[in-house]
């Protein structure tokens, strides 16, 4: 990726409360948590969920997925019930 590439997919929030965004990603953050708990690799969840390319959008691929999966675990100690609710159904 050179400098010129612009990252196809947003990096997630690092606020520290919940923000809109978290409520319009709820289906992101599931498919991303149970990927995860599935054994996906962040490849394969880049790929998948994201629509990016890992081998020609690596850096973009993998902070796409890692912030992603990093806010969807904060969700859940946060005790976000919108994401714990869709977990367990």
């Amino acid at each position: 990726m050179t400098r010129h590439d612009v990252i196809s997919w947003p990096l997630s929030p690092s606020a520290d409360e919940v923000v809109d965004y978290d409520y319009r990603h709820l289906p992101t953050y599931v498919r991303l948590l149970c990927a995860a708990a599935n054994g996906a690799t962040v490849n394969d969840m880049a790929r998948e969920i994201f629509r990016i390319d890992p081998v020609t959008q690596g850096r973009a691929a993998r902070l796409a997925v890692r912030t992603h999966l990093r806010r969807a675990h904060w969700l859940i100690e946060q005790r976000f019930f919108p994401l714990i609710y869709w977990l367990e159904e």
